[in-house]
């Protein structure tokens, strides 16, 4: 508590004799406002327009971080508040007791939306954050996509750059993968693989729970390579499950990756993560529409889905049925015969289009 008290008079001591020369004042205008404007002028193909809106959005950010920064300061600052310490619920009290509404409201709105124990109940971090909270994610994203439509790749990958490394401060954190899946496509038009490999791994950094599990990744190999199972098809969708909707796409274009440079492992166990996901997405989809529904095999799901038309529209967005096949191939690949015939044989019989059937009896017929 003592050095807390030291930090907390050194960081507010030093700057009181010139912050308060100029009284900042609280921007009227709103960014969200005119990102949203940006995001109508962006999808009306107004770049311009979209552009400048954004600018604008980013200095209004800029503007309410500064002034909150100078608020909080200058209501932190009396020798009365300091001696409260650095604890944010011995400080609230001493500033409502002396009036200071916008501190306190700044304070209380941090609280709502990020919890007193986000900011350790200090009030120096709390200060930090909101210097921090300068940087506008969405914005840059915005601008990112600006620039990458126009050609401008290397600008853009210095705006998504930006979103991606102030994501703490994205309202929707998803959104932080759409950013990285885009700089890996700049990434594959420009030819670079090592950044393409990068930008696709940092999606799946926060995987914790499949891809950057060692023993699930054994498990799953050992199951897909059985060869005295009577049904290791069977087994594998009924041991595992992977709820990984935002990683689809980079499971896909990682197993394609890493199939094309000879790594074989790799490719199979991220097509079988890629395959488990959208599996379980399908399971959980039908079981909402169909609350008494059953698993009863993969064979069963499958013959379901024309039931809904919506289903078959999710398939075809997240393209399913070419990751299914992905799959196949590398477990063929890997020495998984009768693995990749089991799954062959439950999507000639079952799935929902003649194309996806046929193209299963082909490649039994091989």
């Amino acid at each position: 508590m003592k050095n807390a008290k030291i930090i907390w008079f050194v960081f507010f001591s030093l700057p009181v004799c010139f912050v308060y020369s100029q009284n900042l004042k609280k921007p009227e205008k709103k960014d969200y406002l005119f990102l949203m404007e940006a995001q109508s002028k962006y999808d009306a193909l107004d770049y311009g327009g979209a552009l400048k809106d954004t600018v604008e959005a980013k200095k209004i950010r800029k503007e309410l971080s500064d002034w909150r920064i100078f608020t909080l300061k200058k209501a932190l600052s009396p020798a009365a508040v300091r001696k409260a310490g650095d604890l944010i619920s011995d400080v609230l009290p001493v500033l409502e007791s002396r009036n200071e509404k916008n501190a306190v409201d700044i304070i209380n709105s941090l609280i709502e939306i990020k919890s007193l124990n986000f900011f350790n109940n200090s009030v120096n971090r709390l200060i930090e954050y909101v210097s921090e909270s300068k940087a506008y994610p969405e914005a840059d994203y915005l601008c990112g996509r600006i620039y990458q439509i126009e050609g401008e790749y290397r600008i853009a990958m210095q705006f998504y750059d930006s979103a991606v490394k102030n994501a703490s401060f994205l309202d929707i954190y998803s959104v932080k993968y759409d950013i990285l899946y885009n700089m890996a496509d700049i990434a594959f038009q420009q030819g670079n693989a090592d950044e393409y490999e990068t930008y696709l791994l940092a999606i799946l950094a926060d995987d914790n729970e499949h891809y950057k599990n060692k023993t699930f990744k054994t498990a799953v190999l050992r199951t897909i390579g059985l060869k005295t199972e009577k049904e290791p098809l069977k087994k594998f969708f009924e041991l595992y499950r992977a709820e990984s909707r935002y990683f689809y796409r980079a499971y896909y274009l990682l197993s394609e990756f890493y199939d094309k440079n000879g790594d074989s492992e790799n490719a199979l166990f991220i097509s079988a993560l890629g395959s488990l996901s959208v599996f379980t997405r399908l399971y959980e989809i039908i079981k909402q529409r169909d609350p008494q529904y059953t698993y009863a095999g993969p064979a069963d799901l499958f013959s379901r889905m024309p039931l809904w038309d919506d289903v078959d529209v999710w398939a075809k967005d997240n393209n399913i049925w070419d990751m299914f096949f992905n799959f196949i191939q590398l477990a063929k690949k890997r020495g998984s015969d009768l693995f990749a015939v089991q799954f062959l044989n439950v999507i000639k019989e079952s799935a929902p289009e003649k194309y996806w059937r046929d193209r299963a009896a082909t490649l039994l017929a091989e």
